[in-house]
């Protein structure tokens, strides 16, 4: 079974940039099936990139889930193609602050591009205050 899972994570990642929007309500089917949280994450990564709009709602509750660096690699990649309305939703499944990570410090700068000037400030603020704490380390 596990051969199957990885196999149909890795078709997933290489048809995305192929894929017509319209089979890619299709293709987020399939990542829901995948059991391994790692292939899941692998998989929805890999079809991130290439998701229309309208899908972006369903592609942040796969994302929920997902733990740790996997849910921040992903939201790095969705934050930036999301629409408005979606921002709230995407910040609700924001993991707890990771200030040694470097995805973290990413996730941040992107969600700080995206957002409203005050929310900016606070969100590279606290990616400057990441770096700042890595420093002294």
């Amino acid at each position: 079974m596990t051969h199957a899972i990885r196999q149909t994570s890795q078709a997933l990642c290489k048809l995305a940039p192929l894929l017509p929007p319209q089979l890619m309500g299709e293709a987020l089917s399939l990542v829901r099936k995948i059991t391994s949280r790692y292939y899941r994450y692998e998989a929805i990564n890999g079809l991130a990139p290439y998701l229309p709009a309208e899908l972006m709602g369903e592609a942040l509750d796969i994302v929920g889930p997902l733990h740790g660096d996997n849910r921040i690699r992903v939201l790095i990649t969705l934050i930036p193609r999301l629409p408005a309305e979606l921002l709230k939703k995407a910040l609700a499944v924001v993991p707890e602050n990771n200030q040694n990570s470097q995805n973290w410090m990413d996730l941040l700068t992107a969600l700080g591009v995206h957002q409203s000037s005050k929310k900016q400030h606070d969100s590279l603020a606290k990616a400057l205050s990441a770096v700042q704490t890595i420093w002294e380390k």
